[in-house]
Parts: C-alpha cells; structure tokens; sequence
C-alpha cells in the first residue's frame, strides 16, 4: 500500500510540472506548488524504502549525477557569496534526485503509460489555457486573465499579436515544456495509448500554442519533428522520410540564426557585423552579447566557477519595446553552468548530455516497434535540453530532469 500511494503522489508530482503558476513567494524565490509535492513524495519514498515496500534501484548513471553535484559542492565552496551558493546547492540536489527517484518508481510499461497520460493531462490543461489566452488578446485585451498569462515581448518587436506563457513564467519555459509533451503525444500515439481524434485534437492544441511563444525553442520542436518522421518512414516512404529530415534541420539551424541576430539595430550593442554583399548592418541579440560575457565570467573563474546561483554575466540590453533590461544569465545550459561551477560543472553537464546523444542515440537509428518510447524519449531530450539548451538555461527545469529518468528506466525495463 506504501509504495502504491508513493507512486500515486509521484503521478501528482508530474502532473504539478505542467503548472509553474500559480506559486508561493518565499524570501524573494518563487515556489511552485510541485515543490511541495515532492518533499511529500520524496518523504514517501524513504519510507518505503526503509520499511522495505521498495527496493532501491541502483544504475550506472548515478555515477554522473554525482560527478555533476561534486563539482557544483566545489563551487559554492569556493563562491564569490558561499551562503547564497549552498541555498541554491540545497535546489540542485533537489533536481538531481528527480531522475532516481523516476528510475525507481518507473519500472515496467504500465507505470510508463500512466505517467504519460498524467503528464498529457497536465499539457492539455496548459494548452486550454494557452488557447484562451490567444482568444482574449483580440477579444478581451483587458481580461484579467491577460497579466498572468502573456509574456513580454522580450527581445522582439511590439506588436498586434500575443505571445504566450500559459501556466509558465515565461514563454521559453512553455515551449520548452510543450516539446517534451509533443513526443509524449506522438509515442503515445505510435503505441496506441491514444485514439486518433484526440491525437490529432491534442497535436494541433500543442502545435498551436508553441508557435506563439515566438521561442527560439520552435526549432527544437521541428528537429524533433523532423528526426521523428525520418525515423518512422525511412524504410517505407525515401523521399517523404529525406523531406522531413531536411525540413526539421533546416527549421532548427535557420532559429539558431535568428537566436543570434537582433531584429534591428540597438544602442546597447557591444559590436556590429558589416555584410557586404547586402550591404547591411546587423547587430548581436542579447543572448550573444550574454554568451560572450559568461564565457568572460567562466575564464576569469575557470576551475570552480563564480558560484552557483552567481550572476553567469552582466548585461544592459535596450530592447525594442523601449526598456533597458539587465540579463545575469547566460541563455545557455553550457555557458552558464561553466560561469557558475567552473571546468568541473561543464564536463559534469556534458557528461550527462554526452550520456544521451552519443550512446543512447544508438537506439535511433536501430530503430524498431519495441523501442519507439526510448526513441521518442531521446528525442524529447535532443530537442529540449541540448538542442534549447543552445539558447536557454534549461539546467534547472524540473520537468527535463524527470524526463531523463525515464529515459533511463525506459532503457532498464523495455
């Protein structure tokens, strides 16, 4: 019965993901109502395992994880501000416990498909609301609603159209989360947990509210997109299959570009690039100006970092709604954890992601029925942590650290 409702609380924790709003305040740090479910889920767990109604599950990936929390202890150790790193270190263990915990509540196909439709529900709610958010911007500029589901313009030019963030905080985040829900969607729908109307149903709703997050994260969406249906016709349809691989790369790499460029020029550019066939000027957007400051950060502090939960960089970007905005994040998985953690943090984080792309993208391109969930999971993860990774700090999304567990404890049991 213990590990019964320990499952059953982990179920509520997934669901919890799909909704960073609404959220406690407190001393300053926003605290979604997930968080609180897990200490309650964590705490069931323990005792499940204590009074053996769970036996603790080992795997070799563990050993990363603890390579990856080493070196983030190193650097609040060694921190510019060592009590504010230790709060946040406190966090990261949090994180990185949320893969071994779903390696070892995820233990064969049934639990799977739960957590699948668990976390389908959470998406559906997500996209409604997504939905409604778009019908009240041309409907109902005033709704109430409005102020806790739009998201600024951000690096973009102002406009006549909305851009989204849903239950999230931000509209990155959303479409980082809609990612991992649109591979859900599509493994389900591969293996027949889904009927076609709601798939189709589900799959525009998803489709839909991702675009109008205006995220550089939609090019993470269309490589996914694209791998998926190379993969899937590839012996059957040739040409279909090189159309979709070609269309989903060109998406992605043509999103990279636009992540790196400023729709216009600004003042608070730090250098401008001559094109001399076009004859024109372009400048750096903001996450290169902050890609090129946290390296800055990360060679000034390269063996432990400046400190978890330290300013990555420093950045004043004049953004074209008219506001002076001051970025201290590297908008870069990578970037960021070298800034904060030093040497030791990237090869941890590298290690993991190294982990995923290079051995278990074998099951790719091996491809069959009986692995399409560890094909589709793997390229949830492509999609969401390496592939947004480039333009987003992700480390710290809670719903991509349950994503890696069960890819591994799909890996073990399938």
């Amino acid at each position: 019965m213990l590990a019964k409702i320990t499952f059953y609380s982990f179920l509520l924790y997934v669901f919890s993901l799909g909704f960073m709003q609404p959220f406690f305040l407190i001393y300053g740090q926003k605290i979604p109502i997930s968080d609180f479910i897990f200490l309650v889920t964590f705490f069931l767990f323990l005792l499940a395992v204590i009074f053996k109604k769970l036996e603790f599950q080992r795997h070799k990936f563990y050993w990363l994880l603890l390579f990856y929390l080493t070196a983030m202890f190193l650097s609040a150790c060694f921190s510019d501000n060592v009590r504010a790193s230790f709060f946040k270190l406190s966090g990261e263990i949090y994180l990185l416990t949320l893969p071994i915990l779903t390696f070892n509540l995820i233990r064969n196909s049934d639990r799977l498909k739960k957590v699948f439709y668990v976390w389908l529900s959470a998406t559906a709610i997500c996209v409604a609301i997504g939905l409604l958010t778009v019908f009240l911007f041309y409907l109902d500029r005033e709704n109430w609603l409005l102020s806790h589901t739009l998201f600024y313009y951000g690096t973009l030019p102002p406009g006549n159209y909305p851009r989204i963030s849903s239950t999230f905080l931000n509209a990155n985040m959303l479409c980082n989360y809609l990612s991992v829900g649109l591979m859900i969607l599509l493994i389900s729908r591969k293996c027949g947990w889904i009927n076609k109307n709601l798939f189709y149903l589900s799959l525009f709703g998803i489709l839909f509210c991702a675009i109008f997050t205006i995220s550089p994260g939609l090019g993470g969406i269309s490589l996914a997109l694209g791998l998926w249906f190379w993969i899937l016709l590839k012996n059957k349809e040739k040409l279909l299959a090189k159309t979709s691989l070609f269309g989903g790369i060109s998406f992605a790499v043509f999103f990279l570009f636009a992540t790196a460029i400023a729709p216009s020029s600004h003042k608070t550019a730090t250098f401008y690039i001559n094109l001399p066939i076009i004859e024109k000027q372009i400048a750096p957007s903001a996450r290169v100006m902050t890609w090129i400051d946290s390296f800055r950060t990360f060679s000034e502090h390269p063996f432990f970092g400046k400190g978890i939960g330290q300013n990555a960089c420093n950045i004043n970007y004049f953004d074209l709604s008219g506001t002076m905005q001051t970025l201290t994040d590297a908008h870069n998985i990578f970037l960021n954890v070298a800034a904060e953690s030093g040497i030791f943090g990237l090869l941890g984080i590298s290690a993991i992601v190294f982990y995923f792309t290079k051995i278990k993208v074998f099951s790719i391109f091996e491809y069959n029925e009986t692995n399409i969930i560890r094909v589709g999971l793997v390229l949830a993860f492509i999609s969401a942590f390496l592939y947004q990774g480039i333009g987003g700090s992700f480390e710290d999304a809670r719903h991509l650290w349950v994503l890696v567990g069960l890819i591994i404890s799909s890996d073990d049991f399938l």
